[in-house]
């Protein structure tokens, strides 16, 4: 099943939930405790979508609606921010921006450019 951009938009705060994983150690106090794993998850208008999903279908939707340019250009401009430190984080959000539509393009000798 394939989204568009607009399915996949942000409809309220991401939640972070922990689950066991049916392993155990011994904790400080010598009694045994469980694992747990932690995730995230986004809200959308379909419901709540594990958060590296969530990017894996943001990523198809923008190859399906053909808006590679746009993302590039989010790419680009998200580079000079300073709390992004890696390729991933820069990408991730990026692809946020484009969900939201916190963009404003406008073209200059032929060319979008984000203003």
């Amino acid at each position: 099943m394939s989204y568009r951009i607009e399915d996949l938009r942000w409809t309220g705060v991401s939640t972070f939930r922990t689950r066991g994983t049916g392993r155990y150690y011994p904790a400080r106090n010598g009694k045994l405790t469980e694992e747990r794993v932690g995730e995230s998850f986004i809200p959308t208008k379909f419901g709540e979508i594990p958060e590296d999903q969530w990017y894996e279908l943001m990523e198809e939707a923008v190859r399906l609606e053909d808006k590679t340019v746009i993302l590039d250009a989010l790419i680009e401009r998200c580079r000079s921010l300073a709390w992004l430190h890696t390729e991933e984080a820069i990408r991730r959000y990026a692809l946020e921006l484009l969900a939201g539509g916190h963009y404003e393009l406008i073209c200059i000798g032929g060319k979008l450019v984000l203003k």
